[in-house]
């Protein structure tokens, strides 16, 4: 018989157990993780991209996407005058991810 207050054999409610599976298979790949814990999610723009808000303080989150190996060399995209990363062409950023550049666009 088993105490009710046995801490060896309490079992997360089966909620959290999914929660916390959810949470892990929100990484492309483990590589990912380096990153830190955000909930990446498959890119509302790109069939290529993942996409997190990411929290970069003062209430201010950065929507940012990536794509590619994160263990080749990044490549940081910067779109300029104005324009924000929606105005990336989705076939110019895979042929970068295509010649093995991890891309990063915010």
């Amino acid at each position: 018989m088993t105490k009710s207050n046995d801490i060896n054999s309490a079992k997360l409610p089966e909620t959290l157990d999914n929660n916390l599976e959810d949470h892990l298979n929100n990484y492309p790949t483990p590589e990912w993780r380096k990153f830190g814990e955000h909930q990446w999610r498959d890119s509302d723009l790109s069939k290529h991209l993942r996409q997190a808000m990411i929290d970069i303080g003062d209430g201010i989150e950065l929507c940012v996407e990536a794509g590619g190996n994160p263990n080749n060399p990044p490549l940081l995209m910067i779109m300029g005058l104005g324009s924000q990363m929606i105005f990336w062409p989705d076939n110019f950023i895979k042929r970068f991810i295509d010649a093995g550049f991890f891309c990063d666009s915010f």
